[in-house]
């Protein structure tokens, strides 16, 4: 787990400085994002215990790395483009910010549903790992659980 943490951290740094040019890094920082996603899963699904004692909350990194920085970028952009929408005179800026606009809005919409996905997933294989087990002998009523 601790290679997986170190190879994230490194990751992470790397991810920093790409994202000051993300027009030229898309895919890379995609493809790092991708990796660094998967890593941390596989900390939560073999490492459960652990993954909350560390000094790091792995479920907290995951999401604000993964999840929720993409989040605010999407909506920084959409955010952007539609300021150019409603101030613009220019009818051909008008047109390919509406036309950037809708890409966002399907790119925004896709990840939302990977992420989504992601999570249904992750919550599946966690429930399944940890499900408790219910002694033969007890009857499910006996302290009044239904």
């Amino acid at each position: 787990m601790s290679e997986l943490l170190s190879l994230n951290n490194e990751r992470e740094k790397v991810l920093k400085v790409l994202k000051e040019n993300p027009k030229e890094n898309g895919r890379e920082i995609n493809r790092l994002l991708l990796l660094i996603r998967n890593d941390y899963r596989t900390i939560l699904i073999e490492h459960p215990t652990l993954s909350n004692t560390i000094k790091k909350d792995i479920d907290n990194i995951l999401w604000k790395q993964c999840f929720y920085k993409q989040i605010e970028e999407y909506r920084k952009s959409i955010k952007k483009t539609l300021v150019v929408i409603e101030t613009e005179d220019n009818l051909v800026l008008v047109d390919k910010a509406k036309e950037h606009i809708s890409k966002l809005s399907n790119a925004f919409t896709k990840f939302l549903n990977d992420s989504t996905i992601f999570y249904q997933d992750l919550l599946l294989h966690l429930e399944n790992n940890f499900k408790p087990i219910k002694p033969r002998h007890m009857k499910v009523d006996q302290y009044n659980l239904i």
